[in-house]
């Protein structure tokens, strides 16, 4: 939500049984990014083996995804992988994606995402400046209709990766990316980024991993604590849809940059982690 403001939260074992999806991440050390993200090359989206995989090189397939606020395009000015990707182009206070028309929900009770995505340029004002890439919304009978959301905030100095929600039993809140511990970097500009998330609602958990690597700070479970719902426990709704795009929340106040592009490919969704190189 507009000018939302973060809080660093502390991620305990959070009642995860053993043998969860979350335990599935098999991730090295927190760092500042894997040394290879499997880009370049033609599109790896022919995997028989995952769900759903997407690289845009016939344009957008209407029996996919529908279109989320407005809608993007497809071109060649970059690509990850193959010759073209998603074009999401947005105002300061506005947004664009893509949202699935299959796939969900999953009997599963969970699922991992993979995408690739580069941004041009993120918000340098104001502070607490909000935006999202992915967005997980709840099948319609869900009596928690809370997004679940993968994306970022400026905390004054630096943009930064985050997790949170938008409505729902869990209220308003993002939870800020701490890794690597005392050295986080900026979200980096101008280059091809390989971003991966849970979401498990029968555990209520989500993880997060950049270029290869899990993001401890950004694992969040039941019993996270976040900022204006400090008793209330962290709940995932079951999952209808997922989005991705780029949307930026800060209405009705003075952001800089004035407009945003950011690019997205191969973007994949399993039972299982996917990983960067497939």
């Amino acid at each position: 939500s507009a000018g939302e403001r973060s809080v660093t939260m502390s991620a305990g074992a959070g009642g995860k049984p053993a043998g969860g999806a979350g335990g599935q991440s098999g991730a090295p050390a927190a760092g500042s990014g894997g040394s290879d993200v499997g880009l370049s090359g033609p599109s790896r989206c022919d995997n028989p083996q995952l769900l759903l995989c997407d690289s845009f090189e016939s344009g957008i397939d209407k029996a996919t995804w529908k279109t989320k606020l407005s809608a993007p395009t497809v071109d060649d000015m970059h690509a990850a992988r193959g010759q073209k990707a998603l074009h999401v182009h947005t105002s300061a206070t506005g947004g664009s994606g893509l949202e699935t028309t299959k796939l969900f929900p999953r009997v599963e009770g969970h699922y991992y995402g993979r995408l690739f995505v580069y941004f041009d340029a993120l918000p340098t004002s104001p502070t607490w400046a909000h935006w999202t890439i992915v967005g997980a919304n709840p099948v319609p009978s869900s009596s928690n209709m809370g997004e679940i959301r993968v994306g970022g905030q400026f905390d004054g100095k630096i943009e930064r990766f985050g997790v949170g929600t938008d409505h729902g039993p869990s209220g308003d809140w993002t939870n800020l990316d701490e890794d690597p511990k005392g050295a986080v970097r900026a979200v980096p500009l101008k280059q091809w980024l390989c971003v991966e998330w849970l979401h498990d609602w029968d555990h209520e958990e989500t993880r997060f991993y950049l270029d290869g690597v899990e993001h401890p700070s950004l694992h969040t479970t039941a019993d996270v604590k976040h900022l204006g719902n400090a008793n209330v426990k962290y709940e995932l709704p079951e999952l209808g849809s997922v989005w991705v795009g780029f949307w930026n929340y800060d209405q009705g106040k003075s952001v800089t940059p004035t407009q945003f592009d950011t690019w997205i490919d191969e973007v994949a969704l399993d039972d299982e982690r996917i990983g960067c190189d497939k």
